[in-house]
């Protein structure tokens, strides 16, 4: 083999690794700011958990609250007519 073709084909792949040294960059540039997303976007979901929580207690106490009027008023109306 001659030493030019030999030094031609080193070049050649001190090149391609360079490009896939380049690409891999990019790749791990772009899993970061996945990652950092995601991280992102667990919070906000574990923010909604804690909000419909609160959500659905302050709903379970006006269901409570409605049933017991209508509860009262039922047992009102039920007394007065009595016997």
């Amino acid at each position: 083999m001659d030493q030019d073709t030999l030094a031609v084909r080193m070049a050649r792949l001190e090149g391609a690794y360079e490009q896939i040294d380049r690409r891999l960059g990019t790749i791990e540039t772009q899993l970061h700011r996945l990652v950092e997303g995601l991280a992102t976007l667990d919070g906000a979901y574990d923010q909604m958990n804690r909000r419909m929580g609160s959500l659905e207690a302050q709903m379970t106490r006006l269901w409570y609250t409605v049933l017991g009027a209508w509860f009262t008023l039922a047992l009102a109306m039920f007394v007065r007519r009595g016997p």
